[in-house]
């Protein structure tokens, strides 16, 4: 598993992602050497995920080609998708698996009620659909060795310690805030030996402007 968070702060989403791989041989995984950037830039917002790649991928490729403007047009996208993976794996116990096992996040324009936002959304499995963030509360992925405690605490120190829109002094004090924020979280569990990758992705997403960057830009 890999380190994901994508938390909507108003108007504003914050996607976060490590560059950790991992080599799966039937149900186990290991970390591999390989590195790569997980967040993809859509004509609508962006796009990261977590699972097995032969499926995360074709769904980010198609996001990004065909822009889906709608909830029924990234479901159709999604599983398909799936369909397609579980017959490439002849319908296998652990193609199944792996289906259930693999999400994407996003960041979105939504219309409601007449206004226009920018969300945080994440694919549930169990529902087979798309669902959105409450601003403040973030979508986190992990990766397999962190503990519960931890999960918990991080959670915590995400829900307690952000800054929204309407919190803030200014966006660029709330995006500088945030960042931050993730980076001690990353930090705390690197401090407890969790595989997390030294380089950290960012995309941020507001109603003006998108922007991706990497925490060693950031610091710089």
């Amino acid at each position: 598993m890999t380190f994901i968070t994508t938390i909507s702060v108003g108007d504003c989403v914050i996607v976060a992602a490590d560059r950790a791989t991992f080599h799966v041989n039937g149900s186990a995984s290991t970390r591999s050497d390989q590195e790569v950037k997980k967040i993809r830039e859509t004509p609508g917002g962006f796009i990261t995920g977590n699972g097995i790649a032969e499926l995360l991928e074709p769904v980010k490729d198609r996001f990004v080609s065909e822009d889906p403007k709608d909830l029924a047009a990234m479901i159709q996208i999604i599983e398909s998708e799936q369909s397609e993976y579980l017959f490439r794996q002849d319908y296998s116990d652990l193609a199944t698996k792996w289906v259930a096992q693999t999400s994407w996040k996003l960041s979105m324009a939504w219309r409601m009620d007449d206004r226009t936002s920018i969300i945080a959304a994440s694919y549930d499995y169990t529902i087979r659909s798309v669902i959105a963030a409450n601003v403040g509360v973030p979508f986190l992925t992990f990766p397999s060795d962190v503990t519960l405690d931890e999960n918990a605490h991080v959670r915590l120190m995400l829900e307690r310690g952000q800054l929204t829109s309407s919190d803030a002094p200014s966006t660029l004090a709330m995006l500088y805030h945030n960042v931050h924020l993730i980076l001690d979280v990353v930090g705390l569990l690197r401090r407890h030996g969790r595989a997390i990758s030294e380089r950290i992705d960012f995309a941020i997403h507001t109603m003006e402007s998108r922007l991706q960057f990497d925490d060693l830009e950031f610091l710089s």
